[in-house]
């Protein structure tokens, strides 16, 4: 978990960057934390924190989320990810599918057709 806290301890810091200066945020990006730790790839980060293969892929497991898989994927954006789920995650009662079907009866209700295996 300190690798996990060492990354949210350095994301305040980077929308700071958006304020300032082009030329001066541009100078600035590399010296912090949060740059370095981004370029890190996450397969290698868990290696190098002594997880196991199968270890590494389990904590991974979230690399669907990026779109990147953990050999490519940023450190930082992965340990965004996995610390944003710590409060745990919610689907509607009924199931995901509920977001479906509450989303067709709104447009139908607005006068759109919804067509399934047109």
């Amino acid at each position: 978990f300190k690798a996990l806290k060492e990354v949210l301890s350095a994301v305040p810091l980077w929308p700071l960057l958006k304020l300032l200066p082009r030329r001066l945020a541009s100078f600035l990006l590399p010296m912090t934390s949060f740059s370095r730790l981004a370029a890190q790839r996450t397969a290698p980060t868990l290696q190098a924190l002594g997880c196991s293969p199968r270890l590494a892929s389990t904590l991974a497991y979230i690399w669907g989320d990026c779109g990147v898989p953990p050999h490519l994927g940023s450190w930082a954006m992965h340990a965004l990810l996995v610390t944003h789920y710590f409060g745990g995650s919610f689907y509607p009662v009924g199931g995901p599918n509920k977001i479906v079907q509450h989303c067709v009866a709104e447009l139908e209700r607005r006068g759109s057709k919804v067509l399934v295996k047109a």
